[in-house]
């Protein structure tokens, strides 16, 4: 057979087995934690959906606790805006499962890559805010908001014609009620990071205290900025990068980039991305903040009429540093998938913020010291003279001896004949002036031989 021919992948053991009351009939996606299947429930035949946990996972006591946490929190509230929660156990293979809604529709990044919602964005976002609001009430964060964990289907009843749905409490943490104490049975505790970093708030990011119900108000302020605007404020193929930006950069004003837009869901957009938590509405100020915006100077299109496809170079007015960070400096159409970049164009900005240049100097200073440091404490180059190698060449700046300058005879300003000493003499200091000898031609200022090339070496330094 040949190598290149691929061969049948072995067959699902999950489809047409019986998951609780639940036939499996088909894998609907495989992740990288488990798979989600559709199932008939046996007794009234409605559609469910099955998550399972893999198997190499589902040996593991802390990643099924985890797992479990998910149904256990969304059971704990029930909204229209939150998928319900049908069963949970584990299987005849001893693998955990969830069984939940079926839900008939799209995710949200799906949504945004098919079309614009212009105009169904703060319907959409006070749906979910609504649904949020109420975990938050219960002490539940999701911590993990994002297009992929929001499936839009149809309803009638909603403004927009859509009702979003909330999924994947998979990291989400069960708060300690208030004026007690965390104890050991938080989900995460200091120093975890979890989340997609293109939707992390701050101090997610920092991963230096555990978050609060405020981190899902930055994330959702993410998802509303990009649905307005067509991408993320802050777009990056780096993790580190959006890291950093998160916790530093300033979001470019969306008003900047889409003028169209009212002035009170500019306001409103950018106070849900304040660096610091306190500053942030609260997930039930967000829903009212929300009914007070009835149009937001937008309209549903195309795919084709997202702003950030028509910001180019010459339509920006950039009023703001974006902060320490330069990521945004390549724009284009990109298409953002579970916090990754994909890059189909890209354009330049055509000026470099002041914050750029501070962080450049800045920069620029310490590498100066570092090298100074460096430099200072690395021993002196040899001089000529103590070369041992005869076969280096000498330091090519050699500084002359000051102290033993050759001077011509006919420079010197001989007044005192008596002074003269032939050839090979020396002179007496003793019968010199007080202020020392005036040399005469051949002789010496100081106690030592005369030349005998006829020149004159006077001591500088006396």
């Amino acid at each position: 057979m040949d190598s290149n021919t691929p061969t049948n992948q072995p067959p699902d053991p999950v489809i047409g087995s019986l998951v609780g009351r639940y036939r499996v009939v088909r894998k609907i996606a495989q992740g990288g934690m488990g798979a989600v299947y559709e199932a008939l429930d046996t007794d009234n035949q409605q559609r469910a959906a099955i998550k399972v946990l893999l198997p190499e996972l589902s040996s593991r006591p802390e990643a099924v606790n985890r797992f479990f946490l998910e149904a256990k929190a969304t059971g704990m509230v029930q909204h229209p805006s939150l998928v319900r929660i049908l069963e949970h156990g584990k299987t005849d293979l001893g693998e955990a499962f969830i069984a939940m809604e079926y839900l008939d529709g799209r995710s949200l990044r799906q949504a945004q890559d098919e079309a614009y919602l212009g105009t169904s964005a703060t319907e959409i976002v006070s749906q979910m805010a609504s649904a949020l609001a109420a975990a938050h009430a219960k002490r539940i964060i999701h911590r993990d908001l994002k297009p992929e964990n929001v499936i839009l289907v149809q309803d009638l009843d909603a403004t927009c014609g859509k009702r979003a749905k909330i999924l994947d409490f998979g990291i989400a943490k069960l708060l300690p009620d208030e004026g007690t104490r965390p104890d050991g049975n938080a989900a995460t505790r200091t120093g975890t990071l979890l989340g997609t970093p293109m939707y992390m708030s701050p101090e997610q990011c920092r991963a230096s205290s555990p978050p609060d119900e405020k981190t899902d108000v930055y994330s959702i302020g993410i998802i509303l900025y990009e649905l307005l605007y067509g991408e993320p404020p802050f777009v990056s193929d780096s993790a580190g990068e959006l890291f950093a930006l998160q916790m530093f950069g300033t979001p470019p004003r969306l008003k900047d980039r889409v003028p169209h837009v009212v002035e009170s869901l500019d306001a409103l957009v950018h106070r849900l991305l304040d660096k610091q938590p306190a500053n942030r509405p609260s997930m039930a100020e967000l829903v009212d903040a929300l009914t007070t915006i009835p149009q937001t100077g937008l309209s549903d299109g195309s795919i084709s009429e997202r702003p950030c496809l028509g910001y180019t170079n010459q339509q920006r007015k950039v009023t703001e540093p974006v902060g320490l960070l330069e990521s945004q400096l390549t724009t284009g159409n990109r298409a953002s998938k579970r916090g990754e970049l994909i890059q189909t164009g890209s354009a330049q900005r055509e000026r470099t913020t002041p914050s750029l240049l501070l962080i450049m100097l800045a920069v620029l200073v310490v590498l100066a010291g570092f090298f100074f440091a460096q430099k200072k404490s690395q021993p002196p180059l040899p001089s000529p003279q103590t070369t041992t190698n005869p076969s280096e060449k000498p330091f090519p700046l050699v500084l002359p001896d000051l102290s033993q300058s050759v001077i011509e005879p006919e420079h010197l300003d001989v007044k005192n004949d008596s002074h003269k000493v032939p050839s090979g003499g020396t002179i007496d200091h003793k019968k010199t002036s007080g202020k020392g000898p005036k040399p005469g031609k051949g002789g010496r200022r100081r106690d030592s031989e005369a030349t005998t090339d006829g020149k004159v070496q006077v001591d500088l330094w006396k």
